[in-house]
């Protein structure tokens, strides 16, 4: 009995000791994760784990930090791996950076792996994205901008809030990737903000992707201002008393602050000034808003929406947007490798079926008939065998001959220096096994499970040399397994396209010249829905343009955008996700090129065949014609449905279908820098001929009816109409059964331009 007793006590010690062997383990390396920005990051943009791993042992570690989910939330594998060294009783920064809806995926965690040993971890709390558009802001003052924190309480129904954060100058990152995190940076400068180098250069790069930036001061501002005078130069030493408020009083329609005098910066600059700086704005306030009684004036909301409105910061903030890190049409086209044909079901099907009807029962029927029926039970699974070998070796080669990868990029072209690239890469390896991609450092990189529904890859880790060159290790790959991988970052070799383009007398005309690196296969002018085929165009050649102004358009390339009951052939289905991923109807003008021409933002350091095909995107601003007007045509003009009422649907783009119901459109004229003369409003068209249309007119605050085949056109009285938003609003009334399909109304601007 006593033997049982010491038995069972030495069972116990042992189970004891063998439970304290991870706990001792965790105690020797601890984990920190923080997120930059004080924790900001929206959904739509890439965001950084900072990860710091402490050896507190007297080994060195060779170890992998994984980012993946908790397995109570599912996690199956790992969204992020990456390999790491670290000395004994040293710390090393270990960046994760990944889309930021990789954090939304549930509960997630940071594990610190030595082999297969789980030797500390670090349970994340839960991620909340901002929703809204954040301002972040720079200022001795705690409540800087405070009135930025402009509500949803507009009348403007599409109007989205914006949340102001005060930061510390420490908290700026040297990325301008993770300032896309902030749609608004605001810098309220009494002479004691203070950045580095790297960050102003980061801020630059920002702003040149579509950040808004404010730069606000008076006659205290200090270095801050110098260290942006090559992309704004104004001058120090200028500062006065401004006592002319005719500016404020036409941005608050007829407001201006409680005091006689305001300190500005520079007496040669107006309160407001703003420049487009690449696809960005920059906003110089030449006085300082944290100073009273400005900072708490009552109409600063209404100031600031004026501002924002009128300098297209808002057009800014939304474009900035344009590139989602995980775009899910270039990742499914990149799956369609060229010259890769992956067989059909119906085939595997028939060759099955062509074994269990046909094969296996002639095979026991010979048998059987020379008394050698016992043998079917190694022939028959033999043959089985054979015939799979067969259909391996032979199907193989019918699919590929090759190792193949298909690289499909966008490319954003923001100047002659910069664009934002994304590629989307599916790797094909014919045997499977071990390959390593080489990654771009200034590209941001990561693994996305082909099979969709799930992040990341259990064979695929990240490894840096000691050199600091960066690998994307794939291991035990299955044969004929496609892989792939999704890109984003920074080109400064890609060039851009010059333009001079003009519209008069409905027709678009001028130059186009091609200052890309690319070969372009197709150049398109895009004017909203509108798409102009220019042809193809070599790298420094001219085009010139004259093409005819639609008032009404419905893209033709539209058609091969919707869902359809039509079963499509895989060259039929390549071609639709060629346009969806190249056509994207926005109301803008824009230049889009298509080439084939490789652009190398990955090294796949694997034998075989690479493939490319990728879609250059430029923004462009139309030109002042002949008689000096600027005119910018149908459908490149922002228009908002900011109200509805009844049965509205929208199945298609730009298309809204009525049953008793009206909706309600707003009509931007807030182009930058242009004092609009004429709007004309084709709504004489017979597509909006049966519905019941009215006019708001602003001035009186009433509905004005409209005939069934009237033309809208405004000149002498246009400000009668147009609202304190900047905007012209028209109501469509369906009030029968009847199912009645109306277009988003399109509309053309005429105006002289105008200092800012």
């Amino acid at each position: 009995m006593n033997r049982l007793k010491n038995g069972a006590a030495v069972l116990l010690a042992l189970i004891m000791l063998v439970s304290l062997l991870p706990a001792k383990a965790e105690e020797a390396y601890d984990l920190t994760v923080d997120l930059p920005l004080g924790g900001i990051f929206t959904f739509n943009q890439w965001t950084r784990l900072n990860v710091t791993v402490h050896n507190n042992s007297t080994e060195a570690l060779q170890g992998t930090v994984i980012f993946t989910q908790t397995q109570e939330a599912g996690g199956k594998q790992p969204m992020y791996r990456k390999a790491v060294t670290i000395h004994a009783g040293e710390s090393q920064a270990v960046p994760i950076d990944v889309p930021a809806e990789y954090l939304l995926n549930g509960p997630a965690e940071v594990r610190l792996m030595k082999g297969d040993l789980l030797v500390a971890r670090e349970k994340l709390s839960s991620f909340n994205p901002k929703g809204e558009r954040t301002v972040g802001v720079i200022g001795d003052n705690n409540n800087a901008f405070h009135f930025l924190a402009i509500g949803s309480d507009q009348r403007d129904h599409q109007w989205v809030p914006f949340s102001v954060q005060h930061m510390e100058p420490e908290m700026l990152p040297s990325e301008s990737w993770l300032l896309k995190n902030l749609d608004v940076l605001a810098f309220a400068d009494t002479g004691h903000v203070q950045i580095s180098s790297e960050q102003v250069l980061a801020i630059k790069e920002w702003l040149n992707r579509g950040g808004v930036l404010i730069l606000s001061g008076d006659s205290r501002a200090g270095s801050l201002f110098a260290q942006f005078q090559d992309i704004f130069p104004v001058a120090a030493g200028k500062s006065g008393l401004r006592t002319d408020m005719t500016e404020l009083r036409q941005l608050t329609g007829g407001e201006i602050p409680p005091l006689e005098a305001i300190p500005v910066y520079n007496q040669n600059y107006p309160y407001f000034t703003t420049k487009q700086v690449g696809a960005g704005v920059l906003i110089f306030v030449n006085f300082d808003v944290t100073a009273e009684p400005l900072a708490s004036w009552q109409h600063n909301r209404q100031l600031w929406q004026k501002v924002f409105t009128q300098s297209n910061a808002l057009d800014s903030i939304e474009k900035k947007n344009e590139l989602n890190p995980v775009d899910r049409s270039l990742l499914s086209l990149s799956k369609y490798i060229p010259e890769v044909q992956m067989p059909k079901v119906t085939w595997i099907i028939g060759i099955f079926m062509i074994y269990l009807l046909f094969i296996s029962p002639i095979l026991y029927w010979l048998l059987k008939r020379k008394d050698r029926h016992i043998w079917a039970w190694g022939i028959i699974p033999v043959s089985a065998v054979v015939l799979s070998l067969s259909v391996y070796l032979i199907g193989r080669t019918l699919i590929v001959q090759t190792n193949a990868s298909y690289h499909v990029s966008k490319l954003l072209l923001l100047d002659k220096k910069m664009a934002e690239v994304q590629t989307a890469s599916s790797i094909l390896s014919v045997s499977g096994g071990d390959y390593d991609l080489r990654l771009d450092k200034e590209m941001l990189t990561v693994p996305v499970n082909s099979s969709g529904g799930n992040w990341g890859e259990e064979g695929a880790m990240v490894v840096t040399d000691e050199n600091g060159a960066t690998t994307l290790a794939f291991r035990n790959v299955p044969y004929l397994s496609e892989k792939q991988i999704i890109s984003s970052g920074i080109r400064t070799d890609i060039g851009a396209f010059e333009s001079d383009l003009s519209v008069m007398n409905g027709k678009i005309t001028g130059t186009i010249v091609n200052r890309t690196v690319f070969a372009l296969e197709n150049l398109y002018l895009d004017l909203g829905m509108q798409r102009i085929s220019l042809g193809a165009m070599k790298p420094g050649e001219t085009k010139q343009v004259e093409a005819a102004v639609e008032e009404f358009y419905i893209a033709e390339q539209m058609e091969g955008l919707l869902p359809s009951d039509k079963a499509q052939t895989r060259e039929e289905h390549i071609e639709q996700l060629k346009k969806s991923t190249s056509f994207v109807g926005s109301n803008e003008v824009r230049l889009v090129g298509v080439s084939a021409q490789p652009l190398h933002t990955v090294d796949v350091l694997l034998e075989g065949k690479r493939h490319y095909w990728n879609v250059l995107m430029q923004r462009i601003r139309l030109q002042a014609n002949q008689t000096g007007t600027f005119i910018y045509p149908y459908g490149t003009n922002n228009v908002f449905l900011i109200d509805q009422k009844g049965n509205v649907e929208s199945n298609t783009p730009n298309m809204f279908d009525i049953i008793r119901g009206e909706a309600t459109f707003a009509l931007s004229l807030n182009q930058a820098n242009l004092r609009v003369t004429r709007v004309e409003i084709p709504l004489d068209q017979s597509p909006y001929r049966p519905f019941k249309k009215e006019i708001y007119h602003s001035k009186s605050g009433t509905w004005q009816p409209l005939g069934r085949e009237e033309r809208v056109q405004l000149t002498e009285k246009l400000t009668e109409y147009v609202n304190e938003e900047g905007r012209i609003l028209i109501r469509f009334s369906n009030p029968t059964d009847q199912r009645l399909s109306l277009p988003q109304p399109y509309f053309q601007v005429e105006g002289v331009e105008q200092s800012s």
